[in-house]
């Protein structure tokens, strides 16, 4: 059914439902009214008749009272019976001239008691409808008034009314159709148009809203709406197309093999490598069942293996194939192939198709398989050189431990020479006196064989022999504290005993030792370490670790023109050693500092650096003590090495 048909009918109904509401509205009130004014009039009668009759009904006079009624009821056309009723079932007086009808005997028992005049009863008579109306006369004397209204022509009158109504209304509403149909018309005429342009649009013709002409603003309103949305709806379309020939040419460079799927499997995308491995064209394929197209196989027992695509749909997670997938194509020509199948979500969550990707692995499966064949006599192969490796790496590492020892060895040899150039002052100013008392004393005794010998000569003799004893004594004791103080470090760096000593007297007398080393350079060292800091340790590694620190600092950081500064902080932080070692010399790149503990590495190649000093410290921090130790440094600016050392208790 037409917009124009289902409006119109509406419209028709509304109006057909106004009119019978309108219809019935007015009868009502013509009811009420009519009531209402037989009502007045019965009142009004009643107040005239209480006058006329009240004392002959009291006197029971029931002639006079008839005779009144009857004249009331012949003087009025609309009166069709009065009657008078005592004591609520006894009929006093009435206007019939032949007897009081049987009609009326059933409802003669009813008193009534109120003054307000009442619709009883309503009767139809073979050529009347008859009101009945009642009150009571007097109140006190038990005397009710029933009066009867002829009906017939209030009801004439009241039906031509509705007749006339019903034709004025059935005129309105075919006037009020006439013209909500010519409303309509226009209204529908342009969207009836508008709806022909949109059909076309969607069968690819050009919409031209332009030519939609009307007159209403509402559709005017939608028109302008329907350019913008169709406008929209084109540049979107555009945006779309676009995006598909970006797809298609994207999919097209991808150099695996790319089939996408629907929900059932069906094959809605291709892409031309893919073509090329199936066998299939796009075209032949388009709507089949991948299965169809893309059947694989297991390479090793030839039998037909579930397509991907069933278990993602199936399951929605993606998967792999194994290594021996086998694609036979359309022409029978088998392909070994890697793929890989994954679920396309849609923004419900749910699948709504696969990807498939793959590509031929067949000469790389060829080349596996030829290397399989090598592998056993290769792992022999391998085995055997792995051995022939271990030996070598067995030698490389004692050559190493060979070296390491060589450069404690070296560090040791330059605290020898420290040493001998340390001894050297002592013994030889001790040989000196010595010397001197053999002189004094080949004098004194020549004197004394001469018989020349003076008191005053041998007391002389006596102080300087005093002197340049305790010269000698006191050179001696210098001697043989260094003497001492070597013996210990070095036993100390041979055995690596752990023992507890002092770490401010331990470390003093091994900065003592290199005193000579350094002597010749421009180098001030000063020893913060707590002087009442006793632990218990391996003394030797602190002596191997300050000696190689300080001359790491010598050949590396200062130049022989520079007043070079090293502190040496060492502190006990509950069971930790917090040590701290510094200088001002030339600092380190960053590529240095990343390389500073590797082994054989060393910026003074050739010129005094072996490359193992720093290799030593390392090991010995972190093997052997259990510690860290890190490196800051700044060109320019110096080194710090901070080194954390847990110690026993």
């Amino acid at each position: 059914m037409s917009l124009t048909k289902k409006i119109i009918i509406l419209i028709f109904i509304s109006l057909l439902l106004n009119t019978i509401f309108i219809l019935l509205l007015s009868l009502y009130q013509q009811k009420v009214l009519q009531n209402k004014a037989e009502t007045a009039f019965i009142q009004t009668l009643v107040i005239s008749l209480r006058d006329a009759i009240v004392s002959d009904v009291i006197d029971n006079n029931e002639l006079r009272v008839t005779d009144l009624l009857k004249e009331i009821k012949n003087n009025s056309n609309s009166i069709v019976f009065l009657y008078l009723t005592k004591n609520g079932n006894s009929v006093f007086a009435h206007s019939f001239e032949k007897g009081f009808p049987r009609y009326l005997f059933n409802n003669i028992n009813h008193a009534y008691k109120s003054s307000e005049v009442i619709l009883n009863h309503r009767y139809q008579t073979e050529t009347k409808l008859i009101n009945e109306y009642s009150t009571v006369l007097i109140q006190g004397i038990d005397t009710s008034i029933h009066i009867g209204i002829d009906q017939s022509e209030s009801e004439s009158i009241l039906r031509e009314n509705v007749i006339q109504i019903i034709i004025g209304s059935i005129g309105i509403t075919f006037l009020l159709l006439i013209a909500v149909f010519w409303n309509t018309i226009k209204i529908i005429y342009p969207l009836n148009h508008l709806s022909s342009l949109i059909t076309g649009y969607k069968e690819g013709e050009i919409i031209q809203l332009d030519k939609v002409e009307t007159k209403i603003p509402e559709i005017r309103q939608l028109v302008f709406a329907l350019k913008s949305a169709f406008k929209e709806r084109d540049n979107s379309f555009k945006i779309l197309k676009e995006h598909e020939q970006d797809l298609l040419i994207t999919l097209n460079s991808i150099g695996d093999g790319v089939i996408s799927t629907d929900e059932k499997g069906r094959v809605v995308r291709m892409n031309p490598v893919a073509e090329d491995l199936t066998g299939w064209s796009f075209d032949e394929a388009h709507g089949m069942l991948i299965k169809t197209i893309f059947p694989v196989i297991n390479t090793t027992t030839r039998k037909v293996m579930q397509n991907p695509v069933e278990k993602v749909i199936s399951n929605g997670k993606t998967m792999h194939l194994s290594n021996h997938t086998t694609l036979v194509t359309k022409d029978a020509i088998e392909y070994q192939i890697a793929n890989s199948a994954a679920p396309i979500i849609n923004s419900d969550g749910r699948t709504s198709g696969v990807v498939v990707i793959f590509h031929d692995v067949t000469k790389e499966y060829k080349i596996q398989k030829e290397l399989n064949l090598y592998r056993d006599n290769l792992e022999e192969l391998v085995s055997s050189r792995t051995k022939k490796l271990n030996d070598s790496i067995v030698q490389l590492t004692n050559a190493q431990n060979k070296l390491i020892e060589s450069e404690k060895m070296a560090s040791l040899g330059s605290l020898v020479a420290g040493i001998a150039h340390e001894i050297n002052t002592p013994v030889g100013s001790s040989i000196t006196g010595i010397t001197h008392i053999q002189d004094l004393s080949k004098n004194i005794n020549q004197q004394l064989q001469n018989k020349t010998l003076k008191k005053s000569l041998l007391e002389n003799y006596v102080k300087d022999i005093n002197i340049m004893s305790e010269s000698v004594r006191v050179s001696l004791v210098n001697a043989a504290n260094i003497v001492k103080s070597f013996k210990q470090i070095a036993v100390d760096q041979h055995a690596e005993e752990i023992r507890d000593f002092n770490l401010y007297k331990y470390i003093q007398s091994v900065l003592l030792n290199l005193k000579s080393a350094i002597k010749n350079e421009r180098i001030h060292i000063d020893n913060h370490i707590d002087k009442e800091l006793n632990i218990y340790s391996y003394p030797g590694v602190f002596s191997q670790i300050i000696t190689n620190l300080v001359m790491n600092s010598k050949i590396h950081a200062f130049d022989s023109d520079i007043d070079g500064v090293i502190e040496i902080n060492i502190k006990q932080d509950n069971n930790n050693l917090i040590f701290t070692y510094k200088d001002n010399g030339k600092g380190m790149s960053e590529n240095t500092i990343k390389h500073i503990f590797d082994p054989f590495f060393t910026t003074k190649l050739g010129q005094g650096g072996s490359g193992l000093g720093m290799h030593i410290i390392y090991n010995l921090i972190t093997q052997k003590m259990k510690g860290t130790i890190e490196c800051d440094s700044e060109l320019n600016v110096g080194t710090e090495f901070i080194i954390n050392i847990p110690i026993k208790k």
